[in-house]
């Protein structure tokens, strides 16, 4: 019988095992040293994008920026304009106010009825004056402001007689609201 000593193969067949293995090892080490490489090499491009993009949006956030305070700035402009615009109106309608309110009064005057004083007060008109006629000629009087669409309601305050150039006439004050036309509103 011939024996054959298997313990050197058994050797080689552990070191081809061995460097199977080890090469294996190693290729499956490069498989995962390279696909680490390219997905740090993908991020890193991903991450110059995302930068990229971040400076176009900072540049354009500034921009925008710029443009909003333009914005803000013509709209606070845009309020005093129209503050002003209404303080012009205001006194154009206070500027024709007292001549409107003198000529109603006066075409509300009958015969024989004379005024001494007119005076605005706030929301209303004091009237002071003197009749030849009585108490007749001021109900008339205040009847007639009273139909003016300016005013309201008429109110006597006082009335006496009294003699004035030597003849009897009937002293009166009264008070009289005034009606203000309604404001028109600015469109913007």
């Amino acid at each position: 019988m011939i024996r054959i000593n298997l313990l050197p193969t058994r050797r080689l067949q552990r070191r081809l095992e061995l460097k199977r293995q080890l090469l294996v090892a190693a290729v499956v080490l490069g498989l995962t040293v390279g696909g680490g490489g390219w997905l740090g090499q993908q991020q890193q491009e991903t991450k110059s994008t995302l930068l990229r993009r971040l400076d176009q949006l900072e540049a354009e956030l500034k921009s925008l920026e710029k443009i909003i305070k333009e914005v803000q700035q013509f709209e606070k402009q845009s309020k005093l304009l129209q503050q002003k615009i209404d303080v012009i109106n205001d006194l154009k309608t206070n500027q024709r106010r007292p001549a409107l309110l003198l000529d109603e009064i006066s075409r509300s005057l009958p015969d024989q009825v004379w005024l001494e004083t007119i005076q605005e007060t706030g929301s209303s008109v004091k009237i002071s004056g003197k009749s030849l006629n009585g108490n007749p000629g001021i109900a008339a009087f205040m009847e007639n402001l009273e139909h003016s669409p300016l005013f309201g309601t008429a109110e006597l305050v006082e009335s006496k007689s009294e003699i004035f150039r030597q003849r009897r006439v009937m002293s009166f004050t009264i008070t009289v609201p005034i009606r203000l036309p309604q404001k028109k509103q600015a469109t913007t």
